[in-house]
């Protein structure tokens, strides 16, 4: 009997600690209803801290050439003026070649702007998919549309399992 009345004990101790907790939830929750703050999100209190990151998916394709061939359909529209505080981008990608043979290469491209980003190049080697980063790109000021290139240093088909962009906050 003891060992059930201990078990009992514990139990309603840890039940009267849940019912406070969650009761201080609800009156954290109900404290504000106004407009969160540029950064926060929608109710959440001031625990919950600026908004860090944030992922742009950009999609998927192939390629199956050693010169650079634009990714139709693996592109976003970005205006920065939507962010402030950015404190950088990069380009992430999974990649492969079913083969196995050569490099692929992928990077991201200004369709407005017509030129290369700076920096974005990534490249795998092999057929199973992995994930590369870039080194931190700047993005046309404004509003541009920036799609994925790639090529194969054999020319044999290339795959892009997704991409997105990474972006930081201060």
């Amino acid at each position: 009997m003891s060992k059930e009345k201990n078990f009992l004990a514990v139990m309603a101790a840890g039940l009267a600690s849940l019912v406070i907790f969650c009761g201080l939830g609800l009156a954290a929750s109900n404290q504000s209803k106004s407009k969160p703050a540029e950064g926060q999100v929608a109710g959440c209190t001031a625990t919950c801290g600026q908004i860090k990151e944030i992922y742009i998916p950009l999609g998927q394709g192939s390629a199956a050439s050693q010169d650079w061939e634009e990714i139709t359909g693996a592109e976003a529209v970005i205006n920065l003026a939507n962010f402030s505080g950015v404190k950088s981008v990069i380009l992430e990608a999974s990649l492969r070649i079913p083969t196995g043979n050569g490099r692929v290469y992928a990077k991201l491209y200004d369709v407005m702007a017509k030129h290369d980003v700076w920096f974005s190049e990534v490249s795998v080697e092999g057929s199973q998919s992995k994930r590369e980063e870039s080194a931190p790109v700047v993005l046309s000021p404004g509003r541009s549309l920036y799609r994925i290139k790639m090529k194969s240093t054999m020319g044999y088909e290339a795959i892009l399992d997704q991409a997105r962009l990474k972006i930081l906050f201060q």
